[in-house]
């Protein structure tokens, strides 16, 4: 991101903001299906593997739904079965 803004050139901004809105739709998806999937047939563990990149908004996104909604998922995110 500090690269784009130092470059100040808005054809490459604009590429880099549908970027990332690409990639929110993306996850939201990604979100809902799981969601839609829990509803339609209860499952009691799972397992999302995603990239490295999407951790971080993936977890933010989650909690940020669990505290607004009535049907939560119980997210381990540092899962150890040891």
């Amino acid at each position: 991101m500090s690269f784009i803004n130092r470059a100040n050139n808005k054809e490459l901004t604009h590429f880099y903001q549908d970027w990332l809105t690409w990639n929110d739709d993306r996850e939201n998806h990604w979100i809902q299906r799981i969601y839609e999937q829990a509803e339609f047939k209860p499952f009691t563990k799972a397992v999302f593997l995603v990239g490295i990149a999407h951790r971080t908004r993936l977890m933010d996104k989650l909690n940020n739904k669990a505290t607004g909604s009535n049907n939560v998922l119980d997210w381990n995110y540092y899962y150890n079965n040891s």
